[in-house]
């Protein structure tokens, strides 16, 4: 079951990635990314990094015993949160 949940949240981790780059120029929910260019920069490095964590933590979760993972979630969990406190920054 716990398999199944890491899966899971590897996934939503870089479908979160993936659109935190596609929308680095575009408006995003109450943001104009194409105006406020620094916002856009953080909201690009943040989905990278989500990608890049979502491919680290299916690595660990393959190779690695399964307590490893905590690993991938901290570190997605810090990212995420930077970029909510980026957009609560812009208000």
């Amino acid at each position: 079951m716990i398999s199944f949940v890491l899966i899971l949240f590897l996934v939503v981790i870089a479908l979160l990635g993936g659109v935190l780059c596609y929308y680095q120029n575009k408006s995003f929910l109450l943001f104009n990314l194409a105006e406020n260019r620094r916002l856009g920069r953080r909201v690009l490095v943040a989905g990278w990094f989500l990608l890049l964590i979502a491919v680290l933590g299916l690595v660990i979760f393959i190779t690695l015993p399964l307590t490893w993972n905590l690993i991938t979630v901290i570190a997605a969990s810090l990212v995420t949160g930077f970029v909510a406190l980026s957009f609560a920054g812009s208000l």
